[in-house]
């Protein structure tokens, strides 16, 4: 499918290329469509292009087929109704392409794909050093990163961040600033 062939067609709804043996989507070839809910896509796709699909606000699923390779940059931005991806394991290039995914509570990663694996709904790299893809929706309060040879616990210091800032002295344009402020009490 070219570059921008359905170019913000507000009225598509839904998406079957199943049948048609396409390998690629070009870049932002269902860009804005809107009212697109349903996808079926070719099991012989490899390629799915920048912002292929970006600002499909309707989307609420998608399936990636198992040949698919590469997804580019902004691939599935803002697709806000969203809710989980499984990554196939044919996938080796994935370039930030579920920014603004506001319902995505996780990622599945196919445990055969050699580039990536997820951890609690994270996609990291196969080696767990490395964030892929955090999913915008997780509720989680904490972010827990696990690598091979150590787990860190990274707390959202709020409450230490509020203490910092109520401590900070704040002076008006016109006042002169205090040098010797203290900015943790």
């Amino acid at each position: 499918i070219g570059d921008e062939a359905f170019y913000e067609c507000k009225a598509l709804t839904t998406v079957k290329t199943s049948d048609l043996g396409i390998r690629t989507i070009g870049t932002r070839a269902f860009y804005g469509c809107s009212a697109l809910k349903t996808i079926k896509l070719s099991s012989n796709l490899t390629e799915i292009g920048e912002k292929a699909f970006e600002k499909c606000s309707s989307l609420e699923s998608i399936e990636l087929p198992s040949t698919l390779k590469t997804l580019k940059e902004g691939a599935f931005n803002g697709c806000v109704a969203l809710k989980s991806v499984n990554i196939p394991a044919a996938l080796t290039e994935l370039w930030f392409a579920f920014d603004g995914c506001t319902s995505i509570e996780s990622f599945n990663v196919s445990e055969d794909n050699q580039a990536f694996m997820s951890i609690d709904g994270v996609i990291y790299t196969k080696d767990g050093t490395t964030i892929c893809s955090y999913p915008c929706g997780k509720k989680d309060k904490t972010f827990i990163q696990f690598t091979k040879t150590r787990m860190c616990v990274l707390l959202l210091l709020i409450p230490l961040l509020m203490m910092l800032l109520q401590s900070i002295k704040y002076t008006r344009a016109n006042e002169e600033v205090d040098e010797d402020v203290d900015l943790i009490s």
